[in-house]
């Protein structure tokens, strides 16, 4: 996730003070969101345009001791630390990029109920290229125990391809994929290699990066939901960069044999 703190004044005043130097004091927590969550990013857009990132969810460990949070993403080394006010947080974190650099993010949300709730995520990156700045819409939901055990082999099918710009669609066709799931983890053989994500309730979500021809980086998110422990339906959906960008994607019919 990638985030930075844009518009997040009334929150920062309630930890920082009220622009004049006065402390303001934090109200009481609505809510006890410890525990573990469905981040999903929606959304994306960035300033200059063309840096977009694709729709995707993480699976974050909320963790809330009196006024103060921290939001550990779990699988990452990525951690948020900040405060919540009443039913609004605020997190963030400095990130160091590989490329040299880093990237200020913040995340605000708004808890409606303990199990859900609505926010935004911003970033700005400062290094080479920069500065860029951007941000998604974000919706949390508590994570719940998995519905089915996926564990075995699936006929993924892929259809409705498309890409833009056009002209670089994949073919729709049929695929044997072995699946393991343990738990809340799962692990999916897609494009050659064993891929990581997780499960919440019906809820499948795995992200991964890849190398295309020419060196192209991909980035590729799929999600779905299994109706029954033999048949699921989603989408898979691809960036690839290479001095251009190119997006594409496709639904998804899954079923066990």
């Amino acid at each position: 996730m990638r985030t930075i703190c844009i518009g997040i004044a009334t929150l920062l005043l309630a930890a920082c003070g009220n622009g004049d130097g006065a402390p303001v004091a934090l109200l009481a927590p609505t809510f006890d969101a410890t525990g573990t969550w469905v981040a999903r990013a929606t959304g994306s857009f960035t300033s200059p345009p063309g840096n977009e990132e694709l729709d995707s969810a993480a699976l974050v460990m909320v963790t809330q001791t009196g006024n103060n949070v921290t939001v550990d993403v779990v699988g990452d080394t990525v951690s948020y630390s900040g405060t919540v006010s009443g039913a609004s947080y605020a997190v963030g974190a400095t990130l160091p990029e590989p490329g040299g650099g880093s990237t200020d993010e913040m995340i605000e949300f708004t808890l409606a109920s303990a199990d859900a709730g609505n926010g935004m995520l911003r970033w700005t990156f400062t290094g080479p290229g920069g500065p860029v700045s951007g941000g998604s819409d974000l919706a949390l939901a508590r994570a719940t125990a998995p519905l089915f055990d996926m564990t075995g082999t699936w006929n993924v099918t892929t259809s409705g391809n498309f890409s833009d710009p056009a002209g670089n669609e994949e073919a729709d066709g049929t695929v044997s994929v072995a699946v393991t799931q343990t738990g809340s983890t799962v692990e999916m053989m897609l494009d050659g290699a064993l891929r990581t994500g997780f499960v919440s309730g019906a809820d499948y979500y795995v992200e991964y990066d890849t190398t295309g021809g020419g060196g192209a980086d991909i980035c590729i998110v799929v999600q779905f939901t299994l109706g029954s422990a033999t048949d699921g339906a989603g989408t898979r959906r691809w960036r690839s960069e290479n001095g251009v960008i190119i997006n594409g994607g496709a639904n998804l019919a899954l079923v066990k044999p």
